[in-house]
């Protein structure tokens, strides 16, 4: 992995790197503060909407950091897998939420953590986020 020390990471199947004891020390140290106070990610397989841009600007640093952390699982999840992997994912529980006039796609929502969910449509091999929110907030207006 390009610019990781070696030492931060561990193999894990053939093609693929987990970080190393040291590696999630620095992680949980550096990344909450390093995630809060950066822009939205560009991430492979995801697009944010305007309305999803908002909602993000408007939360607080430390529910910024946890989104572009669930951020990061979904992308990995798409990247590796595809949206098989990112519905198997256990810690985004990834569902359907409706299909709406507005929408050709039906609408999909995963979530960051017990509160905060991410409304979406899959484009493709495209996620486009719409909404970001405390959970009623977010699927009351998906």
């Amino acid at each position: 992995m390009k610019n990781i020390p070696e030492a931060f990471l561990v193999p894990d199947g053939p093609d693929g790197f987990r970080l190393s004891e040291w590696g999630t020390v620095v992680w949980d140290n550096q990344a909450k503060g390093l995630l809060a106070s950066a822009n939205l990610l560009q991430l492979p397989h995801i697009e944010y909407a305007p309305s999803f841009v908002g909602d993000y600007n408007a939360l607080a640093s430390p529910q910024r950091a946890q989104v572009q952390a669930a951020l990061l699982k979904a992308a990995a999840a798409l990247a590796t897998g595809g949206i098989t992997a990112l519905t198997e994912h256990t810690g985004l529980l990834y569902s359907s939420l409706e299909s709406r006039k507005d929408s050709k796609a039906p609408i999909d929502y995963f979530r960051v953590n017990d509160d905060i969910r991410i409304t979406c449509v899959r484009e493709g091999s495209i996620l486009r986020l719409r909404r970001v929110g405390r959970h009623d907030q977010a699927l009351s207006k998906p």
